[in-house]
């Protein structure tokens, strides 16, 4: 009687040890949430890790009651589940509150596991048991992902979505499987599933699946750009901006000696292809480097270079393109320079290239599923297709048997001057290059080029241009320099002043020695005086939509400038969030500049080398908002979620497509422009910003209505040395301090960050309470740096006062932070 006993209480303490071992499966999903935070570099403080603990310890509770309900109750349990979560995501979709998300989240957890739960007590196969957990798990993963992305206008880069998709699906698929481990289904409690049944529940999985598939795709596609932009009075499809004046620059430079400025940089580049050989000897008239371009020409041919697949970048098209172009011009310059046999090679090369091109590869169905079209290979983005097209119809180097068919691209969709001014994708750097596509268009249908257009288009750029001839590396990881574009512009338009802004740019890349390549259409110099443009603050609209697609005119830049001398004060502020090529700074500022820049966006030129290399930039929509200069919400709904779980930014990443410019007046003194953001979930920013001529920028920020504690982000370049309320940017011959109201300083971090202009600072300030934030910023430079400032601010009532003292002149300023 007595070792019965033992021998129980033995079998019952080793039951109690195998189920405690049981538990410690739950670690496998809690170090996956871990491992996800720490490859996303979300913080991993201590109240983030209890976080995930607390998720993973619900879930498996949640995982008990269900599969208890499920043994026990399975049609009932079913029925209620299903309610329950759909009822769940119908909330969560009408309601944006995170508390509603991780409702819906637990709720569709719930019902994972009773399916899960349903599969493993069904009389199938192991194997069929396992594959159906994955196909359960990646359903997990998908469908939370799928909603947020809808929620947020699929703000966030396709491949990220995706991945989270997958990091999510993991971290479902194991713990459905600690789950099993943990709690095992009881083997005798089996399930038996009639035809009719199956039939009937694989129809309506099949069509509620369809129907949400569609939702999806649609939503995807209106997802580009906003088809309401804000007006402004004084704004037209024939006046696209609003611009002041400023004092002209005495300066001239001869259009001979900037173009062998130009030349002389791209005869250093080490890396030259056989567009900058042809490029110098067409320059130069010189055989003996039209030998070189042949040599490198040849050598391409012979490997066959742009006639294989491109993956997921078809950059090669442009550069098949300038192949083209320059054999075209080097033929005609050098009759004799191939021989007849070698010139039937390249006919032959050129024809593979445009087989190529039309020959859709899986990249073209993503863009097709975007822009609403059928995949046919040519490259959309800056309509490098389009160029490398027209190029070869141009210059009767196409494959004869595909001349319809590229006709057919041609004419079916006009793009370049034929359609628009500005490149739908927002960066400098695709402005330029979208030029040169324009122009290879042109050359095949010169009467379909609205001369509107054309002079627009380099206007857009000179509008934008620091007056020092600096690049804007925005939404880019390419600098963005302009002096090509701008000798091409007075190629073309024989104005005066892109000769001289190609002088400004020159001078900045020779010091930083900065590569330069060929330029289409710039064959020869130009025997024109350049001088420094008149053209001073300005409102700047621009054409939006898709390369196949055309939007509305609506906002695009704001650019404040008191001149185009090298220390003349600049601000560029952005207003749009569209196009394919997005980037998430609507109401943000891409730089402030005096002598040198003094704000830039945090965006080095890295490349993630594990990632496809499409997607291994830090560009466009990868880039977070907190890397750019401007209000920061915090995520609510899913992104609140998502974050926690570590695989999504604490910050909101959905700014609206526009904002609305509310006031904006080039003549007045100091120059003003005020824009804001409406709605952006539950937010209302305004912005103003003050430009006085030779002295300070003041930046005034105001936002309240939402959820939270907002935030602002600034990214200084300097040395960040501080002295009370102020930040030493630099000293010596062009001092500049960074001023913040003294009370900001207790809710301001300071941090250093990686940047290509040496030292810089990462300055983010929380606002004190939740729902409001009010905050005045001051940049001092040169003569104003040592000014004394005072700053009274108050957020209840969205005023603020402002006195700024130097040796010389006193400023006051005060108002309303919003309108």
């Amino acid at each position: 009687m007595n070792l019965t006993v033992v021998n129980r209480a033995q079998m019952v303490g080793a039951i109690s040890v195998s189920r405690a071992l049981r538990l410690l499966a739950l670690l496998v999903p809690l170090a996956w949430l871990l491992l996800m935070a720490m490859l996303a570099d979300a913080p991993n403080e201590l109240i983030n890790v209890l976080a995930r603990v607390v998720v993973v310890v619900l879930v498996s509770v949640a995982a008990i009651v269900a599969q208890r309900f499920t043994l026990h109750h399975t049609r009932l349990w079913l029925a209620f589940g299903s309610a329950m979560m759909l009822g769940a995501w119908l909330a969560c979709a009408w309601q944006s509150s995170t508390l509603v998300a991780w409702l819906a989240v637990g709720a569709w957890l719930m019902w994972l596991i009773t399916l899960d739960t349903l599969v493993a007590l069904m009389r199938v196969r192991r194997s069929a048991r396992w594959f159906a957990r994955v196909g359960i798990a990646l359903l997990g993963g998908s469908v939370p992902v799928v909603v947020a992305q809808i929620a947020s206008q699929f703000a966030d880069e396709e491949f990220f979505a995706f991945v989270q998709a997958l990091a999510l699906s993991g971290f479902c698929f194991l713990m459905l499987s600690a789950v099993q481990f943990v709690i095992p289904s009881r083997a005798h409690s089996t399930i038996k599933l009639k035809r009719r049944s199956v039939v009937i529940s694989l129809a309506l999985a099949l069509g509620l699946l369809s129907v949400a598939v569609v939702e999806t795709i649609s939503s995807y596609q209106s997802s580009f750009y906003g088809n309401d932009p804000p007006s402004f009075a004084g704004i037209t499809p024939t006046q696209t901006s609003l611009c002041g004046q400023v004092t002209p620059s005495s300066s001239t430079v001869s259009g001979v000696d900037v173009y062998d400025q130009l030349l002389r940089r791209i005869e250093t580049n080490p890396f030259k292809t056989p567009a900058e050989f042809a490029f110098i000897a067409l320059a130069k008239r010189d055989a003996n480097d039209a030998q070189d371009f042949r040599r490198a020409l040849l050598l391409e041919a012979q490997q066959q270079a742009f006639t294989q697949p491109m993956g997921s970048v078809k950059w090669g098209q442009f550069e098949a393109a300038l192949r083209v172009y320059y054999f075209a011009k080097m033929r005609a310059q050098y009759p004799d320079l191939f021989s007849a046999s070698e010139q039937q090679s390249l006919a032959q090369w050129f024809a593979a290239i445009n087989r190529r091109a039309l020959t859709p590869e899986w990249v073209d169905a993503l863009y097709g599923i975007a822009f609403r079209e059928w995949p046919l290979g040519p490259y959309e983005n800056q309509e490098n297709g389009a160029g490398l097209l027209a190029v070869l119809e141009a210059n009767q180097l196409a494959d004869p048997n595909l001349s319809e068919r590229n006709r057919a691209y041609l004419q079916n969709d006009p793009r370049g001057w034929a359609a628009r001014f500005h490149n739908t994708d927002d960066s400098y750097f695709y402005q330029t290059h979208w030029l040169n596509n324009a122009l290879f268009q042109a050359q095949l249908a010169p009467q379909s080029v609205s001369l509107q257009n054309q002079r627009a288009s380099f206007e857009w750029l000179l509008m934008l241009t620091p007056p020092d001839g600096s690049p804007l590396p925005f939404n880019s990881d390419q600098d963005g320099w302009s002096a090509n574009a701008f000798y091409l512009g007075a190629q073309l338009l024989h104005d005066p002043r892109y000769v001289w802004l190609a002088s400004q740019s020159l001078a900045r890349m020779s010091e930083r020695d900065a590569l330069l390549f060929a330029q289409p259409g710039v064959e020869s110099a130009l025997n024109l005086q350049g001088v420094a443009p008149t053209t001073g603050s300005c409102l700047v609209y621009a054409d939006s939509g898709l390369p196949t697609q055309r939007g509305p005119l609506a906002p695009d830049k704001i650019v404040l400038r008191d001149g185009w001398t090298d220390d003349a004060n600049y601000a560029l502020l952005n207003l749009r969030f569209t196009g394919w090529h997005r980037y998430k700074a609507t109401n943000d500022i891409i730089t402030l500049m005096r002598a040198g820049p003094l704000v830039v966006e945090q965006v080095a030129p890295e490349r993630i080398t594990w990632l496809p290399k499409g997607r291994a930039a830090l560009r466009d929509k990868r880039v977070p908002r907190e890397n750019l200069n401007g209000l920061l919400i915090p995520t609510s709904g899913l992104g609140g979620v998502f974050a926690l779980l570590g695989i999504g930014s604490g910050w909101a990443q959905d700014p609206p497509h526009y904002a609305r410019v509310t006031k904006f007046d080039p003549n007045d003194t100091p120059q003003i422009a005020q824009s804001v953001i409406e709605q952006w979930h539950g937010w209302t920013q305004t912005r103003t910003m003050y430009l006085y001529p030779q002295g300070p920028i003041v930046i005034v920020d105001s936002a309240d209505g939402g959820e939270g504690r907002a935030a602002l982000s600034w990214h200084v370049v300097g040395d960040g040395e501080r002295d009370g309320d102020v930040l030493w940017l630099r000293r010596g011959a062009h001092p500049a301090r960074f001023v913040l109201p003294h009370d900001a300083w207790n809710t301001t971090s300071v941090r250093a960050a990686p940047s290509v202009y040496g030292n810089a600072q990462t300055i983010v300030y929380y606002a004190p309470s939740a729902g409001r934030l009010q905050l005045v910023s001051v940049f001092l430079t040169d003569e104003w740096a040592d000014a004394q400032v005072q700053i009274a601010s108050n957020a209840a009532q969205r005023t603020f006062r402002l006195r700024i003292s130097s040796a010389y002149q006193t400023i006051e300023l005060q108002g309303q932070s919003s309108p």
